[in-house]
């Protein structure tokens, strides 16, 4: 396991199961629906329920986001936003509703 403890540490297999099944074909397809890649780039892959992989991908963007300085605060109480073909609710498990 990947230095960092048992609670969050992602399995070492998980990576393998990744990089083996992303080869040849499937890694060309992936690569040309990406586009151009540049030394530097990262991409990241989730794998799990919708909401699952959306809230930690959200995570990982809002982190990386402060640690390099590129969210940018606001003095305006409102700022507009558009988001496009985004799902309007979230499906709660808990209570099991939108």
């Amino acid at each position: 396991m990947p230095e960092g403890g048992e609670g969050g540490a992602l399995r070492l297999d998980a990576i393998a199961a990744i990089k083996d099944n992303i080869a040849g074909e499937r890694l060309e397809a992936l690569l040309e629906a990406l586009g151009p890649c540049e030394e530097g780039d990262l991409l990241l892959f989730g794998a799990g329920d919708t909401p699952t992989v959306n809230a930690s991908m959200s995570a990982v963007r809002l982190h990386l986001g402060a640690d390099l300085g590129l969210i940018e605060a606001s003095d305006q109480p409102h700022s507009v936003l558009w988001v496009t073909d985004w799902p309007m609710f979230e499906f709660n498990a808990d209570e099991q509703r939108l």
